[in-house]
């Protein structure tokens, strides 16, 4: 009889599918569709030089299954500062890692290559071949909206020589 009240007030406490219904039911309502779309603003410290510039990303891409794993989006980013402007742009490749069962928060390393211009005060445009690694974490609020916070980005442009920036940034994101 004690085991029987025991199911009962499980049933109840937990719902009839028990947790793993719960735990469906929280990775709905974080995740929306397939696809995303993010803006991002932060700053770009180049190593060697030192100049520091405002950069902004913006990013639309897709996973490939399910709302969560291995993504693939089309990046762009622009710099401003020092007199210099950049212009970025690439195929990112990234895997979404879902640290919480619920699936509300997300460690996604990254790499994208792609074209780079570079262009200085006196009207100069230098063209590079542009690498970038980076590692961020996105905290999904609701069914659609996210925070994106990237704590190590390291962009990379080569062109016979070798221009170093580390990216710190954050912005929001929307999944649909």
């Amino acid at each position: 009889m004690k085991k029987a009240w025991v199911c009962v007030v499980t049933i109840l406490i937990l719902g009839p599918t028990g947790f793993g219904g719960r735990l469906a039911e929280a990775r709905r309502r974080f995740h929306g569709g397939r696809s995303y779309l993010s803006y991002a603003l932060g700053a770009a410290l180049q190593m060697v030089e030192s100049n520091t510039q405002l950069k902004m990303a913006q990013e639309l891409g897709f996973h490939f299954v399910g709302t969560s794993g291995l993504a693939l989006a089309l990046a762009l980013a622009e710099g401003f500062g020092d007199g210099l402007v950049v212009f970025e742009a690439g195929p990112k490749l990234l895997a979404d890692i879902s640290v919480l069962p619920s699936g509300a928060l997300l460690i996604t390393p990254s790499i994208q290559p792609g074209y780079a211009m570079r262009s200085t005060p006196g009207g100069e445009a230098r063209h590079f071949f542009d690498l970038q690694l980076g590692l961020a974490l996105k905290g999904l609020l609701t069914r659609s909206w996210m925070l994106v916070f990237r704590p190590f980005g390291l962009d990379m442009h080569f062109d016979g020589t070798m221009w170093i920036r580390y990216e710190l940034m954050a912005g929001v994101g929307v999944t649909f």
